[in-house]
Formats: C-alpha cells, structure tokens, sequence
C-alpha cells in the first residue's frame, strides 16, 4: 500500500472513531438528560399536586380530588398518577380512597425510605419513567403539616407515584443523534477533501523523496523532484535536486579526459542555470604568475588577466570580493563599469583558481548572491577532479618530456603524430638539428660538459620557437621541431636564427672553453612529404645533407636528395 493511502486510511480511521465517539457520548448523554427533564418535571407536578391537594383539604372539598387529578393527567403528558398515604395518615384519618392505601413495590420503598424512586417501564411498545415521590412533614409550610397529623417533622405522609412519558425525549434524542451522525459523516467527507488538498502536495513530495533517494543509493542522480509547495516544503525539495545535480555533475565530470571540459562544462552550467554571460575562469600558477591560464566566455578580458597574475585582492586575502561591497575595491577588475564578484578556490598546492563574473547592474549582482552557495559547490565538486586531471597532466607531461632539456620526447612525438595521423589540414614544417662532432665532447671532456651542450641546444630552441610550437629531443644528440603554420622559408630562417645563437655560446671545460655548432635540415609537411614521418624523413636526409657538406648550415630538402621509393 502507498504511503499515500496509508495516510487517508489513518486519517479517515481517526476521523470515523471520533465522530462515533462524539455521537455515542451525546445520546448516552441525551438519555440521562431526557431522564432528568421527566424526573424535574415529575417533582415539579409532584409539588403542585401537594399545594393542590392542601387546598382541597382546607376548603373542605377533598371528595372531589379525584377530579382534579384526572384534570391533572389529562393536560400532562403523563399517565397512572397516583397518591398512596403513609401508616402515620391511615392511623390519624382512615385509609381514605381505596387506591390511596395499596401500594406497589416502588410506592412502598418510597414510603419505607422517605426517598425519591424511579424505573424505566415499558407499556404498549412505549417508554415511561415510572417516579414515586414521597411528602415529607414540615413546619415550615403553609398551612403548617403538624397542625393537621399527629407525624413529627421528617416523617413520611405520603407519597405520590406517576408514569412520565419518555417518547418526545426518545423522539427528540433520535433526530438530534440522526443530525448529528449526518454531520459527522459531512465532517468527515470535508476533513478527508480537505486533508487529501492540504496534506497529498507534501505526501507526493515524501513519495518523490523516497524514490530519489533510492535511485541515488544505487547511483541514479538524474532524478529531479517536483513540487507545487512553497516554503521549507519547497526549499527541501530544492536542496535535494541540487544535490542531486552536484552529484551528477561530479560523476559527469569524472569521465571527461581533461581538465580543459571540465572548466567549459562548468561555464556552461552558470550560463545556462545562472543565465550569467560575463564569466572568466582563472587558473593562477602560485609559482609562475605569468602563466596563468583563462578560460572565458567573453571579451576583453587581457587587462583582467594581467592584473589577476600579477595582484588579485581576492587571490591575495583569500576573501570572496563584491564590487557592490565598496566603491572600486578593486579597480583594475572594473571593466566597462560593470558590477563584477571574485571567488577564490585553492585547486591544489601549486595551483589557485579565480571565479570573476561581470553584471550589468547592481541589483543583478546582489540578486545573484542568492546563488552564490550553489555555485561555490558546484566549483568545489570540480576541485578535486580539476586536481586529479592536474596530476595526470603533469605526470603525463612529465613522462613525455626529456629530464635533461625540458623538451618532449620521442615518445610525444609518436603520439602527437598517431592522434593526427589523418588529419591532412595541419600545416608545419620540421627542423632536424644535430650538434657537430658531439662525440668529441664526450670523449674529450666527459659526460657532464656533453649534459651543459644538450641543455643549451634545448634553453636555443625554447627561446626561439612560438608557444604553439614545440621542441623534441629526438635522440642523443639529434632535436626535432614542429613549427606550425610557417612556409618553407620561415622554418629556415628560424633554424639558422638558432644555429647561430648556439654557434655563439661559450662552454667551460675546466681551464678550456670552447664553441659547438648545430646541422639542420628543414622539411614541409603537404609540400615535401605526403605523410608525418615522411616529413620527418625527408627533414633528416636535409640534415645529412648539411652534415655532408661541411656541417654548421642549415640545408631545406628538396627531391633531389631522396632517391627511394619508400611509402611513410
């Protein structure tokens, strides 16, 4: 069973045993009170028949108190009426009527006790309330009962005994209990309706609780709950989907293969949830400031770069910043007079990251702070992840990259060529460079003063080449250079630029110093070659070349130095 029909069983259940309850207590109730109505007026009646009788008495026409009575029955909704007297009254005045000296069960208690009695009977498939009530003797009466009977005061002088009709009681005590179960019963459809309109939005909600937080157990984030409330019903509601869509996004971004989709997953996300259209992403290398990184999707944005490399206030105090906070707390992040926010996040030990956001107006800024614990989630989700990715890049680099030059390796080569292998589009071209007589080094001043030669033909290389390019220590002594989009006679003009930077270079060796030069040989990749490694051939057969004719020149391939017929 749902626990949505649990709760309107229970609710129904409630309702049902209370309105029965509520119903069963007013017609017990109704029934003692239609017994107190009769024996009220039964004494009242009693009391009147009392002064009655005392008047006939008085006015010496007691013959005729039978008449009165049977007037008394006739205009009362009550039958039997009768008046018994005591022994004390037969002794002093005779038995008088014959009726007034038999006497009933309950008439003789009362005379014997001096007591009010009374019993439920039933005559003629009708209730009455069959009542004796005794006349005491009293001095206080008019005219005084010690002055007529011999009795003391107290004693009993009678008693009269009549049958109260209980049917109008039972009659009205019927209608009211039937107007009142008929209440009941509309109490009940109404509280139900009511209940089913006030208390479903919140059971659906619990429903919709328990089934996102099952799928969640088993690993389902995608789940987002729905809800027409308001208030903390609504706020619960909201927590849950955010949470569930962290922890989504967690998972998401685990499976991207670099931190570059993690950051674009995130400006999507504060685009499309936050409909922010001004945010820039700072990657703040705590050693190296100038090589902080951005990821941005907007404009004019290298102002605010150098600035956050050289000084970010909130990179500094490790402090969230608000324009709206204080005028021009930070002015160098104020671009085209915007409102802007800075949030600060340690990636990792090396490693900062800066939020900026730009808003078109104050209230937009203070409104979006509503968002700011999502958001600050959200970047703290991706943290660690963004680390992890980090470290798999540096140890990645780090695996693809010489230890003695800081250039990449043979093995980054074959992996850059393998993932472009058919891409046709490219354009570069390829510099071999080996240095001249290397060996002689070696041999002549050992391998420590050899290691001083390599390390400067890679510092030559990075000094002379672009950040899209990149270098490769190719083997020993022999380089590589990838130069992208450059023609034929830039790639020579580069290569000799630093062959005659390195030819330049003084090397120590003890109380010697000498020069070393550099051969190189330039090849372009969709001009010379069909292929990569075919570029990187024809590039080497250049180097041959320069090495065959006298070294220290830079020679670029033409076809006349490969007579093969090899396919690359």
């Amino acid at each position: 069973m749902s626990i949505n029909k649990k709760v309107f069983l229970i609710i129904g259940m409630v309702l049902f045993v209370l309105s029965s309850v509520i119903t069963i207590y007013v017609a017990a109730n109704f029934k003692d009170y239609g017994h107190k109505t009769a024996r009220n007026n039964a004494v009242v009646l009693a009391g009147a028949v009392r002064d009655g009788l005392t008047a006939h008495m008085v006015n010496g026409i007691m013959d005729k108190r039978e008449y009165y009575l049977s007037n008394i029955v006739k205009n009362q909704d009550i039958e039997n009426i009768k008046i018994v007297r005591s022994n004390s009254v037969i002794s002093q005045y005779g038995k008088g009527k014959t009726s007034e000296s038999e006497y009933d069960a309950l008439q003789s208690k009362v005379l014997n006790t001096g007591k009010e009695e009374s019993v439920v009977i039933e005559k003629n498939g009708k209730k009455f309330l069959r009542i004796a009530i005794p006349y005491m003797a009293g001095e206080t009466s008019s005219p005084n009962c010690i002055d007529c009977h011999t009795a003391k005061i107290g004693d009993v002088l009678g008693a009269i005994s009549m049958d109260v009709s209980l049917e109008e009681t039972i009659k009205d005590g019927i209608d009211i209990v039937t107007k009142l179960a008929i209440f009941a019963v509309v109490f009940l459809v109404a509280a139900i309706l009511v209940a089913n309109y006030y208390i479903k939005p919140y059971i659906t909600l619990f429903d919709d609780l328990e089934e996102g937080i099952s799928k969640a157990y088993h690993g389902d984030f995608s789940y987002n709950i729905k809800t027409k409330l308001s208030g903390e019903a609504a706020s619960v509601a909201n927590r849950l989907n955010e949470l569930s869509n962290i922890f989504l996004f967690k998972k998401t971004i685990e499976g991207d293969k670099d931190r570059q989709t993690i950051i674009n997953r995130l400006l999507y996300i504060f685009k499309d949830k936050f409909k922010i259209e001004n945010i820039s992403i700072f990657e703040i290398d705590k050693e190296a400031r100038d090589k902080t990184k951005i990821y941005s999707n907007k404009r004019g944005v290298e102002k605010l770069q150098k600035f956050i490399s050289a000084d970010c206030r909130a990179d500094r105090l490790r402090k969230d910043m608000f324009s709206t906070d204080f005028a021009n707390i930070c002015a160098e992040c104020m671009l085209d007079n915007k409102e802007y926010i800075c949030l600060p996040f340690t990636l990792s030990d090396k490693k900062n990251l800066i939020l900026n956001i730009e808003f078109e107006s104050k209230e937009e800024s203070m409104d979006f702070r509503e968002n700011l614990p999502i958001v600050k989630n959200l970047i703290e989700t991706a943290r660690p992840v963004l680390e992890t990715k980090i470290l798999m890049e540096i140890l990645e680099e780090s695996s693809l990259k010489d230890s003695l030059t800081n250039l990449y390796n043979r093995r980054f080569l074959e992996n850059f060529l393998s993932q472009n292998s058919h891409n046709k589009s490219i354009e570069y071209a390829i510099v071999m460079l080996d240095v001249d007589f290397f060996k002689q080094v070696n041999d002549g001043y050992g391998h420590d003063v050899g290691d001083k030669v390599i390390k400067a033909v890679g510092s030559t290389i990075k000094n002379n080449i672009k950040g899209s390019d990149f270098g490769v220590r190719y083997g020993g002594e022999e380089f590589l250079i990838l130069l992208f989009d450059v023609n034929r006679d830039i790639a020579f003009k580069i290569a000799e630029q630093i062959r005659n930077e390195f030819s330049m270079i003084r090397f120590e060796a003890g109380a010697v110093s000498f020069n070393k030069t550099l051969s190189a040989g330039v090849a372009v990749y969709n001009i010379d070659a069909r292929s990569h490694w075919q570029t990187i051939k024809f590039a080497d057969e250049a180097l041959y070349h320069s090495k065959q004719n006298g070294r220290n020149q830079t020679t670029v391939f033409d076809k006349s130095m490969h007579s093969g017929e090899e396919n690359y």
